[in-house]
């Protein structure tokens, strides 16, 4: 993933999710995701100094440029550095900390273990905005656009 701040590199956990791992496999072969309305971050919840959240440890974005939404597997509990769809749907976060209270409810697809460009992204400003159920949500004022790219393709830049 290229961002304006630098890349984030996702090691996919083919053996653990397979389809969706294809699928986003796929959709880097065919430079998809080029727009900052298909693909981009739009959450940035910190980590937490003690406890758990909120904030709530992660960094949310969209893949919609998906062919369709990603199915249910790689269900292992969210720990730092996992990269997960949330169900039924193409928005997808990064576990900046580990989330035991969630157990195994989101597909875990990818590991991240560099985290310059992640700290980075959730830095930026935010808005406070309150969810239906009352949760409140840390929302980027200006999302992060990011384009997807494989491993040796220097199109976007030297991954």
């Amino acid at each position: 993933m290229y961002t304006q701040f630098g890349e984030i590199r996702v090691q996919l956990l083919e053996k653990l999710a397979p389809r969706i791992t294809s699928m986003v496999w796929e959709l880097a072969a065919h430079r998809n995701c080029t727009t900052s309305h298909s693909c981009a971050f739009y959450r940035n919840e910190a980590r937490p100094l003690s406890g758990e959240g909120p904030p709530y440890a992660l960094l949310q974005g969209r893949m919609y440029d998906l062919p369709q939404d990603p199915p249910f597997e790689g269900n292992i509990e969210v720990r730092r550095g996992h990269v997960c769809f949330i169900p039924g749907g193409k928005d997808f976060f990064i576990a900046l900390g580990d989330h035991p209270e969630w157990g195994k409810s989101h597909p875990v697809w990818g590991l991240v273990d560099d985290w310059q460009t992640p700290d980075i992204i959730v830095s930026q400003q935010y808005t406070n905005w309150s969810h239906n159920g009352g949760t409140v949500l840390r929302i980027l004022k200006i999302e992060v656009p990011w384009t997807l790219a494989v491993e040796g393709d220097r199109t976007f830049g030297p991954l």
